[in-house]
């Protein structure tokens, strides 16, 4: 499978402590700035598939306050996420002032080869 590289947006579009939403590939993304370094994933919450924001050092989900670590995309103990449960981390580089995500497809469990 081949890596495609999708320029999201500047780094100046997300702030230390903030999140941005983007659509690529078809998939809804969040990138946070977590400070020492910027981290993307799914935007999908575990637990029934809402939308999540970013609320200081966790994403919650709009739907029913299910959490997340952004630092690792862990689920926040005792909240509505799933026990045990991470968002699904996407691979993100920086080159310059640009964000692009390596967006690699996922081989079907049904294909031939």
């Amino acid at each position: 499978m081949t890596t495609q590289r999708i320029t999201l947006g500047k780094v100046s579009d997300v702030p230390v402590g903030r999140a941005k939403s983007y659509r690529a590939m078809g998939r809804d993304l969040i990138i946070v700035n977590t400070g020492d370094s910027l981290r993307g994933y799914v935007d999908w919450c575990m637990h029934m598939g809402g939308k999540l924001r970013c609320v200081g050092e966790h994403f919650e989900c709009d739907w029913h306050g299910a959490r997340y670590e952004c630092t690792t995309g862990q689920a926040v103990p005792d909240t509505a996420a799933p026990e045990g449960a991470n968002l699904e981390k996407i691979e993100i580089v920086v080159e310059g002032e640009e964000i692009v995500y390596l967006y690699t497809p996922k081989k079907s469990p049904w294909a031939l080869e």
